[in-house]
């Protein structure tokens, strides 16, 4: 601004001069709850969503070309973007699934130390794949019992073989099979003394970290019971060939 004083006993008494200021307006980043929506997929990766939707600057909606955006932290997605237009965008390619809170600061481009910092929450949901499994080529003794075979072996999560530390397995239907069990490592256990068939069970994988991330599928397994013959000797009691 430029303004001048003068004398007021000599009005021709005057001086002018500048004055330099700044105006700091006010600058509102809002925390971003992103949870409620459709979790973002791992294995595809895409926006979580806009958090600058919600920011103000000077009490009206932030315009992104007037600010600055800075991801500070990525809350462990690695990988994870925030674009000048305050989308959030999650990488593909098997990210893991899990909650994550990312922490950005937007800045006024015009007065850059005008600036406020809060967090997003989002939601990274993975693929979870449970293959249909068919043991039926190797059966397993009924009467000792044994494993059936390992039916997490081929199903995957987030693209890759699944790591059973990192699932809940639920038995969801014995198919007959009275007693047989699936450990934690997706062992499926047939109890000893189990009678002859072929049997199809139906299991459940859910992703502890995001346990509505869930798969289902069968297994079909064989129990081969043991049958003998025993040889029988009845010479000591003969028959009469007259009367039969």
């Amino acid at each position: 601004l430029t303004y001048t004083i003068c004398e007021k006993a000599v009005p021709s008494n005057c001086d002018t001069t500048t004055v330099d200021i700044v105006v700091d307006g006010t600058i509102d980043a809002v925390i971003d709850d992103l949870t409620g929506g459709a979790p973002v997929d791992g294995v595809a990766g895409g926006p979580a969503g806009d958090v600058t939707a919600n920011d103000t600057l000077n009490g009206a909606a932030v315009d992104d070309t007037l600010i600055n955006i800075t991801l500070d932290n990525d809350g462990g997605l690695t990988g994870v973007t925030i674009d000048a237009n305050g989308n959030v965008i999650v990488p593909g390619g098997g990210t893991d699934s899990g909650n994550y809170t990312l922490t950005y600061t937007i800045c006024e481009i015009a007065v850059p130390s005008n600036c406020d910092t809060t967090t997003i929450d989002i939601v990274v949901d993975g693929t979870i794949d449970a293959v249909i499994d068919d043991f039926a080529a190797a059966p397993v003794d009924g009467v000792a019992g044994g494993t059936a075979g390992d039916v997490t072996a081929n199903d995957t999560l987030n693209g890759v073989a699944v790591d059973d530390s990192l699932i809940n397995i639920t038995l969801d239907n014995d198919g007959g099979l009275t007693g047989v069990t699936i450990d934690a490592n997706g062992n499926v256990i047939v109890p000893a003394g189990a009678d002859s068939g072929n049997y199809s069970l139906t299991y459940t994988i859910c992703e502890i970290a995001v346990p509505s991330n869930c798969d289902t599928t069968t297994v079909d397994i064989v129990v081969d019971g043991t049958i003998d013959a025993v040889i029988n000797d009845f010479t000591a009691t003969p028959v009469d060939g007259i009367t039969g």
